[in-house]
């Protein structure tokens, strides 16, 4: 696999997800004793440190964390908006289209954000976060290459991020 492609997928996920986290620790304070306020913000929490987690998995493991990135991608695919219940996550970047309310919208960014809202007032509607389904769709072209034993990225040199031994032996 290529080096830069490993370093997009390590920074999306790990940086993402540590950013994610500390977000969401922020939040804490705003809960205000609310119980149910802390179960959410907790379980946003563990959202974005299985996405660092499903990094430094592919770091040890290509096969086994691609198979988490793709997951950790595919749940930031959906924007959801209704009066009961409304969900948006995106980690390391974003490129959303959504038709909420009457509005037909667009919007990039990097960094990462998540929102649940439960019993508010919001609008209905749908979207996507296109970045997303296309870091899920490029994930699960590379694993598939990976399991055929193709090179993900033919025409570029095999990177490793691997360390391997330069004391050269007499055998």
């Amino acid at each position: 696999m290529n080096l830069w492609t490993k370093r997009l997928l390590i920074l999306l996920s790990v940086g993402g997800g540590y950013c994610g986290l500390v977000f969401m620790f922020l939040l804490f304070p705003q809960v205000n004793g609310r119980i149910f306020g802390y179960l959410l913000v907790s379980a946003m929490m563990a959202t974005f440190a299985f996405g660092i987690f499903s990094g430094l998995r592919f770091i040890e493991d290509e096969a086994k964390g691609l198979r988490l990135l793709r997951w950790f991608f595919a749940i930031q695919i959906p924007i959801v908006s209704s009066p009961v219940f409304a969900y948006q996550l995106s980690s390391g970047a974003a490129a959303n289209l959504s038709f909420i309310g009457s509005n037909l919208a667009a919007f990039g960014r990097f960094g990462s954000e998540m929102g649940v809202w439960i019993l508010q007032d919001r609008p209905w509607g749908l979207g996507l976060n296109v970045f997303a389904l296309v870091m899920f769709i490029w994930t699960g072209r590379l694993l598939q290459n990976q399991e055929i034993g193709q090179p993900s990225s033919p025409g570029h040199p095999q990177e490793s991020l691997s360390l391997k031994s330069t004391i050269p032996t007499n055998t």
